[in-house]
């Protein structure tokens, strides 16, 4: 007969140390927490990990370690972390973040394998791809948190400290995997490089983001001269793909070699008087990609000397017949587009959405191809006035489409993209248009839907659309002035050519407390003048 004193031992309750080695965490036992290496891991004959340098307060209330999340035209979806690859709580929930918010968002358009089908998978079996992923995320989801302000480098926050932390193990581990030459190891490092730029960027931080897009194109190239030598063919595209846009992005701000080289986006194929019409959105988008690349390098090419193109690998020698070429594309991919808009049959919102981005896509570099056929670059025509109307009406358009299916909830809009979406076609209308209003209105769309688009930060460009329009109003006060006509403040509604800041750059302090904008302006005593602006960026 069993007594009451037989019924079995419970064990007695104790909190999990937070604080302790990886190893002792990830073995269930308690760590004495040596400095450099615990007792416990030596006398035992295992490798002590180390400790976390930082850790990320908890949330309050939380519930089962459960993250919910929610995203737009997905169900709530809940995650434990224990199920995560994670080895501890604040790594399981990065993933979970990514998981359930980066991922869905960075695909809030188009539809890609890239994130569901190799990144996640990936990030099971490669410490580097975990500890990049983990890095990401958390300046993602801190992102959010601060509600998407300009992407900035911030060591006094937690969060960003462990993300760097987490930086340096995958740099670490990337370091390690390669020793190990096997076919999964392009991928790998590809896939790596990918992240690494998004994580510099979601620290505001270009040149080394520039540097990793380098590497990784370097990878892309050196695929393409030894066909079969990737286990998974689609994979390879998908993040051949990836680069290759932010490629594209890339030579629209006019980075030079060896950086990026004109080979990095195939050539589509183009016929004179060609009626093939599209079969999928994404093929209609791969055109519109490769000619976006054509026209940012011609943009690019503009302006460098005679010199300079000669050496260039890839640059054509006759840039005239180049832009003849590439305008003949353009109308032709118009034509197409239309054309096969009812055979596309786009089902639902989102595939019409994406219709639309393509089509804004196009709208823009028509307009900005037009802009670089005189030295002025400026637009003159009503043509090109209304063009600006248009491409601000139809970014209206989708920004207002994407509200909509968010329920009107800003914190559900997509904050971090690799695609490109309004804030390109926003910068050149913010840059070139000379009606102030229709700026205006570019300006005040910018700050409705703070987010990043590959290289482009919304935040960014709209600190540079304000300070140029107000560059060039000052500008216009000044002229009107001296000919007798001084303006009421506030009362300039179009900026003439005279007041136009050309060869517009910004450039970003390496402390990123402030940036200075480079332009010319013609003055009626000389040709050109060299000017520039410091921008404080802690008052914005």
């Amino acid at each position: 007969m069993k007594m009451a004193s037989d019924k079995p031992r419970q064990k007695r309750f104790t909190r999990r140390s937070r604080t302790g080695c990886r190893t002792c965490r990830a073995r269930h036992v308690k760590c004495d927490e040596t400095p450099g290496a615990c007792q416990n891991c030596t006398s035992a004959g295992w490798k002590c990990e180390g400790y976390d340098a930082n850790r990320i307060k908890r949330p309050t209330q939380e519930t089962n370690r459960r993250i919910d999340i929610m995203i737009p035209s997905l169900t709530l979806q809940q995650l434990h972390a224990s199920a995560l690859v994670g080895k501890n709580a604040d790594e399981s929930r990065a993933v979970s973040f990514f998981q359930l918010s980066t991922v869905p968002k960075m695909a809030w358009v188009f539809d890609s394998s890239l994130w569901s089908k190799l990144v996640l998978p990936m990030s099971h079996a490669e410490p580097a791809v975990i500890h990049a992923v983990i890095a990401v995320s958390t300046l993602h989801e801190d992102l959010e948190v601060r509600g998407t302000p300009l992407s900035r480098e911030d060591l006094g926050n937690n969060r960003h400290r462990f993300a760097l932390e987490q930086y340096g193990r995958a740099l670490s581990a990337l370091n390690r995997r390669q020793s190990i030459q096997d076919s999964e190891l392009r991928g790998v490092l590809l896939t790596c490089c990918l992240l690494f730029v998004l994580f510099e960027l979601l620290r505001g931080r270009y040149d080394p983001a520039f540097l990793h897009l380098q590497n990784g194109l370097s990878i892309v190239h050196g695929s393409r001269s030894k066909e079969g030598s990737c286990k998974n063919e689609d994979i390879d595209v998908s993040l051949a793909e990836a680069m290759a846009r932010l490629d594209c992005q890339a030579a629209f701000f006019g980075t030079k070699a060896p950086y990026f080289k004109p080979i990095s986006i195939d050539e589509a194929v183009f016929r004179e008087n060609d009626l093939r019409q599209f079969h999928t959105l994404s093929e209609a988008r791969s055109e519109i990609d490769s000619l976006s690349y054509g026209v940012f390098s011609f943009i690019r090419y503009r302006k460098l000397s005679s010199t300079e193109i000669e050496l260039m690998h890839g640059c054509p020698l006759d840039l005239e017949k180049e832009r003849v070429k590439l305008t003949i594309q353009l109308n032709q991919y118009l034509t197409r587009l239309n054309q096969s808009k009812r055979s596309l049959q786009l089902r639902g919102t989102r595939e019409k959405r994406g219709f639309d981005l393509v089509l804004l896509q196009h709208m823009s570099l028509s307009v900005l191809l037009e802009t670089y056929l005189d030295d002025d670059e400026t637009l003159n025509s009503d043509a090109h006035l209304d063009a600006c109307e248009e491409i601000i009406d139809l970014a209206e358009q989708i920004t207002h489409s994407m509200m909509e299916e968010c329920g009107l909830d800003p914190r559900c809009l997509p904050t971090l993209s690799l695609d490109t979406g309004i804030i390109p076609s926003l910068a050149y209308v913010c840059s070139k248009c000379p009606k102030a209003t229709t700026r205006q209105r570019a300006l005040k769309l910018l700050d409705t839907w703070p987010h990043r688009e590959g290289l482009w930060d919304s935040n960014l460009i709209a600190i540079l659309g304000r300070q140029l329009l107000a560059i060039e109003t000052e500008a216009e006060i000044r002229r009107l002035s001296k000919v007798g006509k001084a303006p009421m403040p506030g009362s300039i509604v179009y900026i003439s050519n005279m007041s136009r800041a050309q060869n517009v750059f910004m450039k970003v302090a390496d402390d990123q407390t402030h940036a200075v904008i480079f332009y010319t302006t013609k003055d009626s005593d000389q040709e050109a003048a060299s000017r520039e602006r410091l921008v404080i960026l802690d008052k914005h």
